[in-house]
């Protein structure tokens, strides 16, 4: 394999895991919007009962501000991990965008590749068709060689007046081109365009 698709092959499992890393990322982060949403409702609710219980001297003023504190902090925090999840995307394409750089600037070398590459497996298919047309000659001559009887005893009905004219033939190519000898419509040897395009790069 050159050296240049190597190159490309590894510039797309950097991409992979560029996105694989973003992709952990967010959900960590959605997480915590989550969770911390969560948790500043419910303190929400216990600050406003801190705070009631402050009017009532049952509490303390600095009771009451280590849990404001606390509830404040709690909403930087989801702030950050809100910026976080708007952050993401943008924050992996521009990774993504240095990729795709690497990858045009190696572009011609690699097209070059791929032309040569082309070269040498259609080469190798226009051997396989040549092999396939030898083998189609060679699987018809016994049979071009047992029909001729057909046409030598048509011929010859032909003759002694059985009959007017003999249409018997043993150039029969359509039984390998599309007709099959029990009707079924199976059985072409013929390789169709479609046939080709649909097993084309599959595994």
């Amino acid at each position: 394999m050159a050296k240049v698709v190597k190159q490309m092959q590894a510039l797309e499992t950097e991409e992979q895991a560029i996105r694989q890393e973003y992709q952990t990322a967010l959900k960590s982060a959605e997480a915590d919007v989550v969770k911390l949403s969560a948790e500043i409702a419910e303190a929400e609710v216990d600050l406003k009962e801190i705070y009631k219980h402050y009017v009532l001297n049952i509490t303390s003023l600095d009771s009451y501000n280590t849990e404001k504190k606390a509830l404040e902090d709690k909403k930087a925090t989801l702030k950050v991990a809100q910026q976080k999840v708007i952050d993401v995307d943008k924050l992996m394409k521009e990774e993504l965008y240095e990729v795709r750089n690497k990858a045009k600037e190696m572009g011609l070398k690699f097209q070059q590749e791929t032309r040569k590459l082309i070269g040498e497996r259609k080469k190798l298919m226009v051997e396989a068709r040549e092999k396939y047309i030898q083998a189609i000659k060679e699987a018809s001559i016994p049979i071009v060689k047992q029909e001729r009887y057909d046409v030598w005893l048509s011929e010859l009905e032909v003759e002694l007046g059985l009959k007017e004219y003999s249409y018997a033939t043993n150039i029969n190519s359509h039984y390998f081109i599309g007709e099959s000898l029990d009707g079924s419509g199976k059985g072409s040897a013929v390789v169709t365009k479609e046939e080709v395009q649909k097993v084309y790069g599959r595994k």
